[in-house]
């Protein structure tokens, strides 16, 4: 998933429901480092638990539920708390709870795009359909012909929108028509993400040569902020604009360096400087250069250790 930023500081009630649960010393620190993204974190955390201990897992997801500042962290977890009852055989109040995220005006786009997976995989193709109409309301909502600048990334809930409207015997319409044309082929969603691998990350171990972008990692991002090195932008802000970079780098694809504070400090905002340093201190074949992009279903850049997928490469990212 993506990193999200609240809008405010984290609440007292939500904060104290948190850690009335007894995280673990990682876990906590993990929000200490990074509080803007503390539903994600908590997200990947009950994660974990699903299946070692998933009573644990759904008394977090229901804090999250009920609490955690960012609406679609909250959607996120009544999509996971599903999951797991579902598995615990449990499909009635599981199917309650999707019906509740499915209510008009509800469904964020973000959430959207997971159950449309869901509602195919499961043969349920009008919900699915609908669900991907969400997801793409955003895009929708604009000229067809703006689908053309989309990246790859960009077009895959448009693609797979348009993909599912032709198996149900819908007439494309102008941006089914658009993000087809742009594509260059009909795909399903797991080839075009499979397709989307070999097209940007290329062969396995390749590090983008002699490229490479500097970002802070996320404790010396936190840091920098918090003694006003950087711009005021959140984690969130912070690693997406990263992405976006990444993503429209002109020439040879490049390698991501994450860099501590105390190694770039006096290069912060000095785009030659920190070229420089990265020369030096990680030239081609080290191992401090991540390549980018990250297969999928291997751990972000940005150091979450989240998926990318689910993190910086994640369909919404613009």
């Amino acid at each position: 998933m993506i990193h999200s930023q609240p809008s405010a500081p984290l609440p007292p009630e939500f904060l104290g429901a948190v850690f009335a649960l007894d995280l673990p010393q990682a876990c906590v620190d993990e929000l200490a480092a990074d509080p803007a993204d503390a539903g994600g974190i908590l997200l990947d955390f009950a994660d974990g638990l699903r299946h070692s201990d998933p009573d644990r897992a759904q008394r977090l997801l229901g804090v999250l539920r009920e609490r955690a500042p960012e609406p679609v962290h909250r959607q996120y977890a009544v999509h996971m708390a599903a999951g797991i009852l579902r598995g615990q055989g449990e499909a009635a109040e599981a199917d309650r709870l999707i019906d509740e995220l499915m209510d008009p005006g509800t469904l964020l786009p973000e959430t959207a795009f997971v159950l449309a997976e869901d509602f195919e995989t499961d043969g349920d193709l009008e919900r699915a359909l609908a669900c991907y109409n969400v997801s793409c309301r955003g895009l929708l909502a604009h000229p067809a012909d703006l689908v053309a600048g989309l990246d790859p990334l960009g077009l895959i809930p448009l693609l797979s929108r348009a993909r599912l409207r032709g198996a149900l015997g819908h007439a494309p319409d102008a941006h089914d028509e658009a993000a087809l044309s742009a594509d260059g082929r009909q795909a399903t969603l797991r080839d075009e993400l499979d397709l989307l691998d070999e097209q940007l990350h290329g062969p396995a171990g390749t590090d983008g040569g002699t490229a490479a972008l500097v970002v802070l990692d996320p404790s010396s991002h936190a840091r920098a902020r918090a003694e006003g090195r950087v711009p005021e932008q959140s984690a969130a802000d912070y690693y997406l604009a990263a992405e976006r970079r990444l993503r429209t780098w002109p020439g040879e694809r490049p390698a991501v360096v994450l860099a501590g504070l105390d190694e770039v400090a006096d290069l912060l905002g000095d785009e030659d400087g920190l070229a420089r340093w990265a020369r030096d201190t990680a030239p081609e074949g080290s191992p401090r250069r991540r390549p980018w992009p990250p297969e999928r279903n291997r751990p972000c850049w940005c150091g979450s250790e989240r998926k990318y997928k689910k993190c910086c490469g994640a369909p919404s990212t613009g």
